[in-house]
C-alpha cells in the first residue's frame, strides 16, 4: 500500500470514530444540558457546539500531520505503525475534547448550584434538590 491509501484509510477511520462518540454522548448532553438550563433550544445549540468540537477535534488531531513519509511503497511494519500513531492521534484528540465539553458542564452546574443556594437564602430557605 501506499502513503496515501494509509493516511486515507487512517483519515476515514478519524472521521468514523469522531462520529461515533458524537452518536453516543450527543442524547445525554442535550438531557443533561436542558436539565440545567430549562430549554430545550438552548440545550440543543449547546450540544451541538459541544459534538461540533469533538468532531472536529478528533478529526484535526488524527489528520493533522503525516506520519507516513514521502510517498511511495511502505513496508508492512512502518505502515501499521504509521497508522497506529494517526489513530493514537484521533483518540487523544477525542479525550480531549470530551474533557473540555464535561469542563465547561462542570462549570456551569457548579454556577447554577450556586446561584440556587443565593436565591434559596434570600428566600430564606432551603435549595430544592440540592445537596448541603
Amino acid at each position: 500500500m501506499t502513503a496515501l491509501h494509509l493516511y486515507l484509510i487512517g483519515a476515514a477511520a478519524s472521521v468514523l470514530l469522531s462520529a461515533i462518540l458524537v452518536r453516543l454522548l450527543r442524547g445525554s448532553l442535550v438531557d443533561l444540558l436542558e436539565e440545567l438550563w430549562s430549554s430545550r433550544a438552548r440545550a440543543a445549540y449547546w450540544a451541538a457546539a459541544g459534538a461540533v468540537s469533538m468532531l472536529l477535534l478528533g478529526v484535526w488531531a488524527g489528520t493533522g500531520t503525516s506520519r507516513y513519509g514521502s510517498e511511495g511503497e511502505l513496508a508492512a511494519d512502518r505502515g501499521f505503525f504509521a497508522l497506529a500513531g494517526q489513530l493514537r492521534g484521533t483518540l487523544l484528540g477525542l479525550f480531549i475534547a470530551l474533557g473540555c465539553v464535561s469542563l465547561a458542564v462542570l462549570v456551569f452546574m457548579a454556577g447554577a448550584d450556586r446561584a440556587a443556594r443565593e436565591a434559596a437564602r434570600l428566600r430564606g430557605g432551603e435549595p430544592h434538590g440540592q445537596l448541603p
